[in-house]
């Protein structure tokens, strides 16, 4: 729904936004959609998103006219929104080259090829062992960081 709105001028009918959200979710084109699709998804817009996200100030909207339009406030979830626009770190790709390092130095040590082929197959394996633990610590600190910097009313309930 916040994306639609962030992409299509950033108001629009609660029927508008059923439509193109069901269509999303079912994977077809708007007008294959059949009237119970788009009306089950209406139905969570209409009781369930819609005034949660009137709440907590991410939308406005006018129930006389069912409009829904985003606030300035909706940058606060753009991340959620658009992954991109959060971290900007690309964390898979620091996990593959981890990985390429870590096949390259167990072969190495494996097939007794310098640099590393006096060091032990188990040294090597700890070592990668570690460097993989280390990133993940990693990741996890700088996950935690920046969910600890959302607004507390935008943080799952557990």
């Amino acid at each position: 729904m916040i994306y639609y709105l962030r992409t299509h001028g950033g108001k629009a009918e609660v029927t508008d936004l059923a439509k193109h959200v069901a269509a999303w979710e079912y994977d077809i084109d708007p007008e294959e959609l059949d009237d119970q699709q788009q009306k089950r998804v209406y139905v969570s817009l209409y009781q369930t998103h819609v005034p949660k996200l009137a709440d907590i100030g991410i939308v406005n909207y006018d129930s006389e006219t069912r409009m829904v339009e985003l606030t300035d406030r909706a940058t606060e979830v753009e991340e959620f929104v658009n992954p991109a626009a959060g971290d900007e770190r690309q964390w898979q790709w620091y996990y593959l080259g981890l990985s390429v390092l870590s096949f390259t130095a167990l072969a190495l040590a494996a097939f007794d090829l310098p640099p590393l082929g006096g060091v032990s197959d188990i040294a090597v394996g700890i070592a990668v062992g570690i460097a993989f633990a280390a990133l993940a610590v990693t990741h996890y600190v700088m996950w935690g960081r920046e969910r600890r910097e959302l607004p507390e009313e935008l943080r799952s309930r557990e």
